[in-house]
């Protein structure tokens, strides 16, 4: 039944139709059962949805990896024993620390954002804001090596060089990611820059990143980058319209 669903669901994707919407999947860990599952998926495949199966004993890691991956409009656990059902609670609370994290990060991140581009728009000219150096310095990759960080330190300070790799960010509404050498910055080998341009009516007002080492968690930095940049770019439309 489920090849010739599959069959069917391919045909209609070969139509070109836009899906209704996105849902993530999965059988809890410690649940090897996915015909409820799999029904579910089906369904809900039918009914025009875009379906991400994560197959059977799925741990919480797996469903907040595939949360910031792929930005499902629903989620979805299946569990038939008795004894796996309380996992879905665990998935649940790790889902709530990830957005009480996430919420606090995004706050700073529009403030900081917000001074950068209304408060430096008034003022008029080229404005660049640097905050949380000091958290980057600090960081494993760097406070072992003394020379490594009066390297970095002379990047930071260096803000002609920043707004340069910034502005190669306008060409794009995407977010850009510059790792290691790519960013082409002496003393910033061991970083990385994520970034992307803000876009007002349709115009390129600048460009938000965030820098730090190379190990940073690119798949929770990536959307937070983006969400901001949408959200000032909203921001700032509503502030011109009125």
């Amino acid at each position: 039944m489920q090849a010739v669903w599959r069959t069917r669901m391919d045909q209609l994707a070969t139509t070109g139709a836009e899906p209704v919407g996105k849902m993530v999947i999965g059988t809890v860990k410690g649940d090897i059962h996915d015909i409820g599952k799999n029904l579910v998926g089906m369904m809900m495949e039918g009914a025009g949805f875009e379906v991400i199966d994560l197959g059977i004993n799925t741990d919480a890691d797996a469903y907040i990896d595939a949360l910031q991956q792929h930005r499902p409009d629903i989620l979805g656990m299946s569990a038939l024993l008795t004894t796996t059902m309380p996992y879905m609670k665990v998935v649940i609370d790790r889902m709530r620390e990830d957005r009480d994290s996430f919420d606090q990060l995004y706050q700073r991140a529009l403030e900081l954002s917000r001074r950068a581009f209304v408060e430096g728009a008034e003022e008029g000219g080229e404005t660049l804001v640097v905050e949380g150096a000091s958290r980057v310095l600090s960081q494993p990759d760097f406070s072992g090596d003394v020379e490594k960080l009066r390297s970095l330190y002379r990047a930071f300070e260096e803000k002609s060089k920043l707004v340069q790799l910034l502005d190669r960010c306008l060409a794009s509404a995407d977010v850009a990611v510059f790792i290691g050498a790519e960013n082409q910055i002496e003393g910033m080998d061991d970083c990385s820059l994520v970034a992307r341009c803000l876009y007002v009516g349709g115009k390129p007002l600048g460009t938000i990143g965030v820098i730090g080492p190379k190990r940073m968690h690119y798949d929770r930095i990536i959307p937070l980058v983006d969400w901001t940049a949408d959200s000032l770019a909203q921001f700032i439309s509503h502030g011109e319209a009125r």
